[in-house]
């Protein structure tokens, strides 16, 4: 989060894709080129030093997953989906752990963050 936190006050247009069992970046094309996806360029690994790969990848690693594609494995999502993703591998965590009391604090501020707002 902190990488496309830094590259979007740089004015980078990389987001978040919450592809399961693993979080990448999406460098998104503004002007959407015919050859990009969605506007997707290229997608970013930040847990493998920035290594760069494409769609044709995103595709094999959910077939490995035995998943279907869909659109929202490819696609950037909010900060707040990032936020609600760090909150539940944290809470999982720390019930793996037995820290019931850290989970059931965690858990309170989810039920905060997931809470609709009208004016949003």
């Amino acid at each position: 989060m902190i990488y496309s936190v830094i590259a979007q006050k740089l004015d980078i247009p990389v987001f978040g894709v919450n592809l399961p069992q693993h979080f990448i970046l999406a460098y998104v094309d503004e002007n959407e080129h015919q050859e990009a996806e969605n506007g997707i360029l290229f997608y970013i690994n930040t847990f493998n030093k920035g290594f760069i790969f494409g769609k044709r990848d995103v595709d094999m690693f959910l077939k490995q997953l035995n998943l279907k594609p869909e659109a929202q494995y490819y696609e950037p999502c909010s900060n707040l989906d990032i936020i609600k993703r760090i909150l539940r591998n944290l809470i999982s965590s720390y019930e793996n752990s037995g820290l019931t009391e850290k989970a059931e604090e965690l858990t309170e501020l989810m039920v905060i963050v997931s809470e609709e707002h009208p004016h949003s």
